[in-house]
């Protein structure tokens, strides 16, 4: 149990200096927290922002293949895979995540889909980092 109550402590300390805009801190906590727990929710979805901005394409393929895993009607952990998928050579796999027929048109999944089906880089913007952010922010506080 204390590492479990270790980790998720640390994952708060992350999103705390995430919110304070301290990056290196975000960095540490996050990582401390994943090696920690790696199996606990709140901190592999922590450890997920963080590796967007600060992993390898094979450490967050890892990590977003497990999260889609465990939370595979996820939007935003769908988007992540497929984007790891897609820089990884792997389009084929990115596209089975999706539904074709569950995609609405105009929708921002039906804009991934397309990046996907012509070969574009899968968008990871502001929309995306939002994404995860308010997930964990639903996550932890409720």
């Amino acid at each position: 149990m204390p590492r479990v109550n270790r980790a998720q402590k640390l994952a708060v300390n992350a999103i705390v200096a995430l919110e304070m805009n301290q990056t290196d801190r975000f960095q540490m906590y996050a990582k401390m927290a994943y090696q920690t727990n790696p199996h606990a929710y709140n901190v592999l979805i922590v450890y997920a922002l963080h590796a967007v901005f600060f992993e390898p394409i094979e450490t967050k393929l890892q990590i977003f293949n497990e999260w889609h895993q465990r939370a595979p009607t996820l939007w935003v952990a769908k988007w992540g895979l497929a984007q790891c998928l897609q820089a990884n050579n792997q389009a084929d796999n990115a596209l089975a995540l999706f539904d074709s027929d569950e995609v609405v048109a105009g929708s921002l999944q039906d804009t991934v889909l397309q990046a996907i089906r012509s070969g574009k880089p899968v968008i990871i913007d502001d929309d995306f980092v939002q994404a995860i952010y308010q997930h964990i922010y639903h996550t932890f506080t409720n």
